[in-house]
């Protein structure tokens, strides 16, 4: 019983996603925001869909490192003025969002590609036959 409260107090976890406690604080300070995925296992791949409204895909930063996806996603607020006439973006806010993705070993990281259209991002990560070290891979979004 010891044991098992000594891990509720350092860790949580998620289905695909591990989070520290010092993590969780952070979050909750720095006006960061989660987004919701979608994650599927095909034969030869993994399909992770991300729902992420009103952003560019020039915003977006995709990082696997040591087998973790990272996605980011720095949003300032957007004011803009023609003339006397100025708009502001609501469906847009400042903060930051991230979101981390725990991947098995045998993962072709280099082959990865992500594209962003109508608001989701569409990342298909392949398999492969042998394990790889991954130190740094960054993907470009299309």
């Amino acid at each position: 019983m010891k044991n098992k409260n000594r891990h509720k107090e350092q860790s949580y976890i998620y289905p695909g996603e591990y989070v520290g406690n010092g993590e969780i604080e952070k979050i909750k300070n720095n006006n960061k925001q989660t987004v919701a995925l979608n994650l599927t296992e095909l034969p030869d791949l993994f399909k992770i869909e991300m729902f992420i409204p009103g952003v560019s895909r020039e915003d977006i930063v995709i990082d696997i490192v040591d087998n973790v996806l990272t996605v980011r996603v720095t949003q300032k607020k957007k004011i803009k003025c023609i003339g006397e006439v100025c708009s502001v973006k609501e469906f847009e806010s400042e903060g930051h969002i991230e979101r981390k993705v725990v991947l098995p070993k045998k993962i072709d990281a280099i082959f990865t590609n992500a594209e962003y259209k109508s608001g989701v991002l569409k990342l298909h990560v392949p398999k492969s036959n042998k394990e790889e070290k991954i130190t740094k891979t960054r993907i470009v979004v299309y």
